[in-house]
């Protein structure tokens, strides 16, 4: 039986990539309502800072955002790829300057690589992840910091590749994700901001519908209890 990882109340797992709201900071005390079950289940993922408490081993994931979803799967599955295509990038950032960081920044905005993704996000100003009207990544290099060193990286990621074990990672809306939920699962919900708009990604360009979000999750609750 594989073994979960089990982090002490004072620890905050490093995230593998700086995300818009990401509950890190706050993991320590949200750990503590996380309640036994058979499944973890989390339909917003986004930076994933409560998958590491869950109490259970299996887990289902989700997040509308194919880059997002698809960096999450590689570092599953690729862990030495995710850190050797940071690695070549930051590199030659480091020799060629902001040039190149823009040059990435426009090959990711035709061809929504995912290493291109993770490069962006871990060196672009503050982390903050934007998008454009025209849904392209649009956030400055940032001038200040060289961005995570490789070595320091990897290491994040081979953590969340043992975090991930036993974890299917989908990339669906949050609605089709809580009809899998039963009595038996433990749901964490995190939703985006009620104004979110350009935050995220290309796949999340609107408000996000708070009203019909609250609607779903009560029928959805409602459903389950009859």
């Amino acid at each position: 039986m594989t073994e979960i990882l089990s982090f002490p109340l004072e620890i905050k797992v490093p995230p593998v990539i700086k995300w818009t709201g990401s509950k890190r900071l706050l993991s320590h005390v949200l750990k503590n309502y996380i309640l036994p079950s058979e499944r973890y289940i989390e339909p917003f993922f986004g930076g994933g800072a409560m998958l590491p408490y869950r109490k259970c081993q299996k887990a289902i994931v989700s997040d509308i955002i194919p880059e997002l979803i698809n960096l999450w799967k590689q570092i599953k599955l690729n862990p030495n790829i995710v850190s050797s295509e940071y690695e070549e990038r930051w590199n030659h950032l480091k020799v060629q300057g902001k040039e190149y960081y823009y040059a990435i920044r426009k090959q990711f905005n035709s061809t929504r690589n995912v290493y291109d993704f993770l490069f962006l996000t871990r060196t672009c100003m503050n982390g903050m992840i934007r998008f454009n009207k025209n849904n392209e990544f649009n956030t400055a290099l940032n001038n200040f910091k060289d961005g995570i060193k490789p070595e320091t990286l990897k290491k994040v990621i081979f953590l969340w590749n043992a975090i991930l074990r036993n974890v299917d990672i989908l990339n669906n809306d949050y609605k089709i994700i809580l009809q899998l939920v039963t009595d038996k699962d433990f749901v964490f919900l995190d939703p985006p901001y009620k104004k979110a708009k350009g935050l995220y990604s290309s796949a999340f360009t609107g408000e996000f519908n708070f009203d019909e979000f609250l609607k779903f999750e009560y029928i959805e609750f409602k459903r389950r209890c009859l």
